[in-house]
């Protein structure tokens, strides 16, 4: 038996002699670069993609077998110019005596100078969406079952990598759709990396890395470096020890961060500390200066492919505080929100802010876009008991912001200030075709209860714009005087259209409503101004003390050329009617028109003809002897004198009455 066993020692001893000899001796007498074109094909055909080597291979046997690489490049999809992926220095180590064993162990892998370019053309293809086809394909998901059946037989297998370094790794991105192009450059190292068909854990990995702009290098500018260490068997990814630099301000934030995955569901554990004082979860301080200090305390889930900020709380100047939640979705088609549910503190312009609510979302969009038309944000905004610059008390204020498709609206909102009781709430849209605005006021102090007032606009497919604006004023205290006002107009700016209705008015105990007001303007081709206005007045007045109603009124008045014309004038009431038409030339300094006059208390009808300055009076279609100048108010007395001389006093006592008390006296009456 002892000599069996020494028997088998020897073959042993023998064939491993024999291996390392044959080892040395390919190592010596074989030059590897005879097999460039080979190992390039080879990998060809796994990557599908051009493989050039374009340095020497060597490999050396102490004091590990050792095999280097240089210049390594790995051609582009087509369409796409230059190199996906370049290597500058690549060098492995292997253990020869733990391949006896059934092992793989490599003593180092040194990766110099790696670079990898990424580039999304005009019309969203990128050079990587050939490998993410492959990778989805059933070839190799075929070869991902026979890898498995290799890995089943040989489970107890593994590779150990004891070192790994990558020096100078770069990550270019070019984003031809956004105009977007920047650059990472990466260091990271690892010790013990073993590879099995089991992992339990992933040794620390040690990165140092910044991100820049490169259009803008100064002013976007981030370094960042720590330790990652991922556990399997917890599902949990821990970066620690890490520091992040932004452009020329010092560390920021430094401290740890974990990541545990539950199922589907990830959780993030943030403990950070700023380079002054550490916090229980994060604070954050921007820009450290004694004017400005932010904390940061957060609670941090990824749910549905939705990062999601349950809780924070933020810190400004030791002044204004914030809590509350936000959704930061990874999706471009589902909307980001912030909301803030209660703040407290004081700004530059406003004291005294305690408390409110602020819930915002938007789309994401791209960068080099400000308000792209494709998104749409959402804000709204309670807040009570603020004061601004100690001038302007308000108790609170609800409102709701909304952009989105060029829309622009400002709903929901409300006003209330304590000092001068005022309480406003309306509706605002700003938009390029329809914009709107409807709001209503109240105040005990201005002497207003109620004033409300929509304003709208709209522009149909026509191109033609509108205006359509309803006011109404109600318990207007103005000079003892109780007025209500409501209404509404009407405005074509295309077609000079305008048209008003429903007007209500009521003064001390008289009631007037307007019913309707329609008008035309319109400028023609001519050099020469011109402007038609027709306007019908129908009025509805009821004084009790007098004992007058007046039941209509109808006025259509035509202004055209510097001339106005009273068309139709009709005016009605229980106790006369007056009708007639009226010419004002402002041009030729010219009146000109007709007046008709019946009333109860005299049996025959007044008429009168207006000639330039010059007026004519007839009763009962009889000229009554009487002509006056009407630019000459001294005559009109003297005329009223002989109009009473000649016509039954007890008949016109009151017409009488009334153009005398119309005409100013004079010295020489």
């Amino acid at each position: 038996m002892f000599r069996t066993m020494f028997l088998l020692i020897k073959l042993a001893i023998a064939l491993l002699i024999i291996s390392v000899i044959g080892l040395i001796c390919i190592v010596t007498f074989v030059d590897p670069n005879q097999y460039k074109n080979d190992i390039s094909n080879l990998l060809e055909k796994a990557t599908h993609r051009k493989v050039n080597i374009y340095g020497n291979l060597q490999w050396s046997l102490t004091p590990h077998l050792s095999i280097n690489a240089q210049n390594l490049s790995l051609g582009n999809s087509q369409g796409f110019e230059g190199p996906l992926l370049t290597i500058k220095d690549a060098n492995i180590q292997i253990v020869p005596l733990e391949l006896i064993k059934g092992k793989l162990v490599v003593n180092g892998l040194d990766i110099q100078g790696l670079a990898i370019k990424i580039i999304i053309d005009k019309s969203g293809a990128s050079n990587l969406d050939d490998i993410f086809n492959f990778i989805n394909s059933e070839k190799l998901i075929q070869s991902k079952s026979e890898l498995n059946k290799h890995l089943s037989i040989a489970s107890s297998q593994s590779v150990l990598f004891k070192k790994v370094k990558l020096n100078k790794v770069k990550l270019l991105y070019e984003n031809e759709q956004t105009k977007q192009n920047w650059v990472v450059n990466l260091n990271a190292q690892t010790t013990n990396l073993e590879l099995k068909k089991y992992l339990k854990s992933l040794p620390s990995i040690h990165i140092e890395g910044e991100h820049i702009d490169i259009k803008n290098p100064k002013y976007m500018r981030m370094q960042v470096k720590g330790t990652i260490q991922y556990l399997i068997t917890e599902n949990s990814l821990k970066l620690t020890d890490f520091g992040i630099h932004w452009n020329d301000v010092q560390t920021i934030v430094n401290g740890k961060i974990s990541i545990f995955k539950r199922k589907d569901n990830f959780k993030i554990s943030v403990q950070a500390k700023s380079i002054n004082e550490t916090l229980k979860n994060l604070e954050l301080r921007v820009l450290p200066t004694d004017t400005t200090d932010i904390l940061f305390n957060a609670s941090i889930s990824i749910d549905d492919d939705e990062l999601v900020l349950n809780t924070f709380k933020l810190k400004l100047n030791n002044n204004e505080k914030y809590t509350g939640h936000t959704n930061l979705p990874f999706d471009k088609k589902q909307p980001i929100s912030l909301n803030i549910e209660s703040f407290t503190g004081n700004l530059r312009t406003i004291n005294n802010f305690h408390t409110g609510l602020i819930s915002i979302s938007s789309r994401i969009y791209p960068i080099d876009s400000f308000i792209p038309k494709d998104r749409s944000i959402k804000a709204r905004l309670t807040a009570y008991s603020f004061a601004i610059n100690n001038t302007f008390s308000l108790d609170s204020m609800h409102s709701k912001f909304e952009y989105n498709n060029e829309l622009l609206q400002l709903s929901s909102f409300s006003i209330e200030a304590i000092n001068s009781n005022l309480q406003a709430t309306g509706v605002i849209n700003f938009n390029k075709s329809t914009p709107s605005a409807a709001f209503s006021i109240k105040s005990s102090n201005l002497s207003m209860s109620d004033i409300s007032s929509l304003l709208k606009f709209s522009s149909p497919v026509s191109g033609r714009a509108q205006a359509i604006i309803n006011c109404s004023v109600d318990n207007l205290n103005l000079y003892k005087w109780a007025t209500t006002v409501s209404g509404s107009a009407q405005l074509d700016i295309e077609e000079g259209i305008f048209s008003g209705y429903s007007m209500n008015t009521i003064l001390e105990k008289s009631t007037a409503s307007l019913k309707a007001i329609d008008g035309y303007i319109k400028d023609s081709d001519n050099e020469s101004l011109q402007k038609t206005f027709d306007k019908t007045i129908t009025p509805e007045i009821n004084n009790p003390e007098n004992k007058t109603n007046f039941n209509q009124a109808i006025v259509d008045m035509n202004f055209s050329k510097g001339n106005y014309n009273l068309r139709t004038m009709k005016i009605v009431s229980d106790n006369f009617s007056l009708s007639g038409s009226t010419t004002i030339s402002l041009t030729d300094k010219k009146v000109s028109g007709k007046l008709d006059l019946t009333t109860s208390s005299f049996k025959d009808a007044i008429n009168l003809n207006l000639d330039n300055t010059k007026s004519d009076f007839f009763i009962g279609g009889k000229p009554a002897g009487l002509t006056f100048y009407l630019d000459d108010t001294r005559l009109l007395k003297r005329s009223a004198w002989l109009l009473q001389r000649n016509i039954d006093q007890e008949h016109t006592k009151s017409l009488i009455e009334g153009l005398v008390n119309s005409v100013p006296n004079t010295e020489n009456e």
